[in-house]
């Protein structure tokens, strides 16, 4: 990548109609997925290109059933992430619900670019957050890490574009890593990484999360020379990223950010601390908040308090010739919520829900490790009247009416909560 590109050159031009057509298909099955956990009827023949794409005939009701509210949520989002602010737009959406119309729609209305982008939290165990974003400021971001990356042929992209760390990677970063012909990009968001090996060669950047990279490392034990690999939306076990070393991946770079900030900061290896990307700057005296600078010299800088508790490095645990105010270590967040698979998952809202069903008296929701993937897991203390297969039953409601982040796949039973000698709850081991 040119590494002379200012942080204030021009947003290229990424909306071609492949990259809107790949955002709206991403966006819709993400929403069909928080709206069905159990899944939909999809239908038998799938003629579109690309993984998971719909034929252009799909009809949201006759072909899949939606109901109104379905509906509405499907018609929302998509306005929402296109900004489409006349009601007759809205309308349109709705009165014709076919996978070709909403295409089109997205098309015209981002022939010329939006100025901003809204992306939405997870919302796995709660209400999404609409975040609004500037173009620019997500270009300058990808112009920084294209220098941290250098020279590359193609991305790989693991990850849905309609998320902001998708769009980061698999949308600007093509334009940024060559800004005279974008490189290409291969879809393979939604399908295992099977066959992964042959698929790759040396100089593709591969973007993927680190429930990905596990799997991948186990599909493909042997990586091509010369690519490099790109996780983020958790962080990635120092295991998982020396064996993706060892297996011969040349680089594993790990991003630090969320939905509210987009990137934040980036290291190498999973001992070291992050470093902020320039455009990010610490606030004195306040160690949660940063200031990013304006893209002009009349733009004022905008302040943000993180989510998660920062440990700002000292000089013996961060690079040789990094700048260690700039290097820190991410801590617990401060609303207490945990990542699943790249997803926040808020303990309370899970235990809560599970709490209602018939059979449990009492029940606690912690995250557990198996087997090197984090996952849910619950400790149930049974009514008296309660059904012998009482965890199955949990177990099944929860494939049926909670996202895969946030499902307990181990329940534990028990005549009482686990406490410690204090009387505070704690962790039980997996019997």
């Amino acid at each position: 990548m040119p590494a002379h590109l200012p942080r204030t050159s021009p947003v290229p031009h990424w909306h071609t109609p492949a990259t809107i057509d790949r955002l709206v298909r991403d966006l819709l099955l993400s929403e069909m997925a928080q709206l069905r956990p159990g899944g939909w009827p999809l239908p038998t023949s799938q003629t579109g290109a690309g993984p998971e794409a719909p034929p252009p005939d799909w009809h949201w009701v006759h072909d899949l059933g939606a109901d109104s509210l379905e509906l509405l949520q499907l018609t929302t989002a998509l306005a929402d992430t296109l900004g489409l602010h006349e009601l007759a737009q809205a309308q349109a959406l709705f009165e014709q619900p076919r996978w070709a119309h909403w295409q089109a729609m997205a098309r015209s209305h981002w022939q010329q670019p939006p100025e901003r982008l809204r992306f939405r939290t997870s919302g796995s165990t709660g209400t999404p957050r609409s975040c609004w974003h500037a173009l620019p400021h997500l270009w300058e971001e990808m112009c920084a890490m294209a220098t941290v990356i250098g020279p590359a042929r193609r991305v790989v992209s693991a990850v849905r574009s309609h998320h902001i760390y998708g769009f980061l990677f698999t949308v600007l970063l093509p334009h940024a890593l060559r800004p005279e012909q974008p490189l290409p990009v291969l879809d393979l968001a939604g399908l295992p990484p099977i066959g992964l090996g042959r698929q790759l060669a040396p100089g593709d950047v591969v973007v993927g999360f680190p429930d990905w990279w596990r799997a991948a490392l186990r599909a493909t034990p042997e990586w091509p020379d010369g690519v490099v690999g790109i996780s983020s939306t958790a962080p990635c076990p120092p295991e998982l990223s020396d064996a993706c070393l060892q297996a011969g991946l040349h680089r594993l770079l790990h991003v630090y950010g969320s939905s509210e900030t987009a990137g934040i900061g980036w290291r190498e290896w999973p001992q070291q601390a992050y470093t902020l990307f320039p455009h990010w700057h610490r606030v004195p005296g306040e160690p949660q908040t940063l200031q990013r600078e304006g893209l002009t010299p009349e733009a004022a800088p905008r302040r943000t308090t993180l989510q998660d508790t920062l440990h700002w490095a000292s000089a013996h645990d961060t690079p040789a010739d990094a700048d260690t105010a700039r290097c820190f270590t991410p801590g617990p967040r401060v609303d207490g919520a945990v990542q699943v698979g790249g997803v926040n998952v808020h303990l309370g809202l899970v235990q809560a829900r599970l709490a209602q069903l018939p059979g449990v008296q009492d029940i606690t929701v912690r995250l557990a490790d198996l087997q090197g993937q984090p996952r849910l897991k619950a400790f149930v203390v049974p009514t008296p009247d309660a059904p012998a297969d009482l965890p199955e039953q949990l177990l099944a409601w929860a494939r049926q009416h909670l996202a895969p982040p946030a499902r307990p796949v181990h329940i534990t039973l028990g005549q009482a909560l686990p406490r410690n000698g204090m009387g505070k709850l704690c962790d039980w081991p997996l019997g």
